[in-house]
């Protein structure tokens, strides 16, 4: 019974010094500003689309220029920009990068040689 009304005891006192906590506090409520929080979705895409760009631009330059080193490049920015992809994401953009990967690939390593 006694650890019972110490406990109701604690839990008075405990709500007293709460009160008086608030009453001395120090810190100016006219002076505190809510912290600006950026969308961490507008950031996401902007690097999404970057990887699909620079896929696009390597893949182009192995198709053109024959390298085969590009051509494993754009693979590798288009598959950095799958696995980052929201789902609410311009599809034809990505399908238009996947494209110029495959056809890099087929050109680069299925063509015929010149000479």
């Amino acid at each position: 019974v006694s650890s019972a009304a110490s406990d109701v005891y604690k839990r008075q006192v405990h709500g007293i010094l709460i009160i008086r906590m608030q009453q001395h506090d120090v810190r100016r409520p006219k002076n505190i500003h809510p912290y600006p929080v950026k969308k961490a979705a507008e950031a996401d895409d902007a690097g999404t689309s970057l990887y699909q760009f620079l896929a696009l631009i390597f893949g182009l330059l192995s198709f053109m220029l024959r390298l085969k080193w590009t051509c494993w490049a754009s693979l590798l920015m288009l598959l950095v920009s799958l696995t980052n992809m929201k789902f609410p994401t311009d599809i034809k953009q990505t399908l238009t990068s996947g494209g110029v990967v495959l056809v890099s690939f087929l050109g680069t390593y299925l063509a015929p040689n010149p000479g």
